[in-house]
This record gives structure tokens, sequence and C-alpha cells, in this order.
């Protein structure tokens, strides 16, 4: 949900009901092995977005299996370098006839991680980057539209930018909506049952941690130490030792 909030709510991209046709729209999804970018990848795909722009490090073959290369889409490995892959990205772009990207999801936003430095350099100067709440860059160009989303506004039934945006605001989507975002997940929720029935969306990829609740530390100190990409951990309670 998190992903539709920000494809669809933030960036005003066209749902997956109503697809484009016969047009190149870039989209640059920052992160793309985590379970955010991984949904946001296939929900542009069902949208005929492309071509995507996936962003990954260790996890890299799982994205691969998400996009589509027939599309235009890439993934672009950013441990060679930001200007490696800074210079990817523009190719990327050339090669589809584009000189820069109007909207961009940076998944993770983390200053160490050099996600909205890259993206900036290849974002419109009027473009939005949809980022994840409580993390306010300052060096995004006043010019640029950065709106912080997360999912909890599907259950507040937020209708305004307010608070969450920083720059102009041109997207019509959720600005002075009447209903907001809650009918929205109401609809999404409903897409996302028929879509996993048909096949035309995939679970993220998991491990089931061994030991029940006793394994919830270990998993945690996997996670925290990026000994863990581009999946989810499971623990099953009944799998927990009796004392």
């Amino acid at each position: 949900m998190t992903a539709a909030v920000c494809l669809f709510c933030v960036l005003d991209l066209s749902e997956p009901w109503k697809p484009l046709h016969n047009v190149s729209r870039p989209l640059i999804i920052y992160s793309a092995s985590g379970a955010v970018g991984s949904f946001a990848i296939q929900l542009a795909r069902l949208s005929k977005i492309h071509p995507i722009i996936a962003v990954a490090g260790n996890a890299k073959e799982h994205v691969e299996q998400l996009i589509d290369s027939s599309k235009g889409d890439v993934v672009c490995d950013y441990r060679n370098g930001n200007e490696t892959l800074v210079r990817e990205i523009q190719k990327v772009l050339g090669a589809t006839g584009h000189q820069n990207i109007e909207v961009a999801q940076d998944c993770i936003s983390e200053e160490a991680k050099g996600s909205h430095p890259n993206i900036i350099k290849v974002l419109h100067p009027r473009g939005h980057i949809c980022l994840v709440p409580n993390y306010d860059p300052q060096e995004i160009p006043p010019q640029m539209t950065q709106i912080r989303a997360t999912v909890r506004w599907v259950h507040q039934n937020i209708n305004s930018y307010a608070g969450v945006c920083i720059g102009p605001v041109d997207a019509p989507s959720l600005t002075d909506s009447e209903t907001g975002c809650r009918e929205f997940g109401y609809i999404m929720f409903r897409f996302f049952t028929r879509a996993l029935e048909k096949g035309l969306l995939k679970g993220h990829p998991y491990k089931v941690a061994v030991g029940g609740l006793g394994s919830v530390q270990s998993a945690l100190e996997d996670l925290k130490a990026v000994r863990a990409s581009g999946i989810k951990y499971v623990v099953q309670i009944a799998d927990t030792p009796r004392s």
C-alpha cells in the first residue's frame, strides 16, 4: 500500500486499471529490492509505466526478475559508486529520448546511501520525488517538490499535502480532495486481492526464522547489519521452544 500511495496519490501516475498506452514515462525506483520498491515495480508495470530505472545492490538479481527489459527497464547497481550510477541513469534516459526524469520514488531516503542526491542530479528542475517519512533533506532544490508519504495516509484519511510537502505542488490527485486516501485504500486493497489471485502481483520473498519468537533478536540484527537483502523474515510463534 505504501508503494501505491507514493505512485498514485503522490506522483499522480496512472493506476493499473487505466494504464498508459504508447507513452514513454521514465520512473526511478530507488532501493528497489525492498518490499516497497518491489511492489512499486510490479504496480508500475501493470500501469505500463516504462522505462523503470530500478536502483538496487545486494539483491540486484531479485529486482532483475521483476522488471521488463523489453520495455527498456533496467537495474542500476549503486555499489558501483554515485558517479557511475548517475551516468548509467543518464545513459538510459538518453536511449529513450529523455533529458531528465519527472518522477522518482525514493524507498530508502538515507543520506548515507546517497539516494536523493543521486536522484536530483537526473530529476527535472520541477520534478517530484516521493520520500519516506521522518526525513527532511535540505539540499533538494526548492523548485522541486518533495513529499514524505506513508501508508498511514490511508488509515487517517489524509486529503491534503499540508505538513508533508515541501516545494510547489501541481499534482491534483490528493490536494483538495474531498474523499482523501481512505477511499483510495478501499479500492486498492480489493485490487491487491484480485491481482494476487490472478497472478498479476507476486508476494515478497521471505525466510522463516528458525526458533519462533526466540529468533526475533537475531533477525533484527541481520536486518540492521544489512545481512539480509530483498527478503522479509517470518517468525512462526508455534516454533518457539517451550521453557
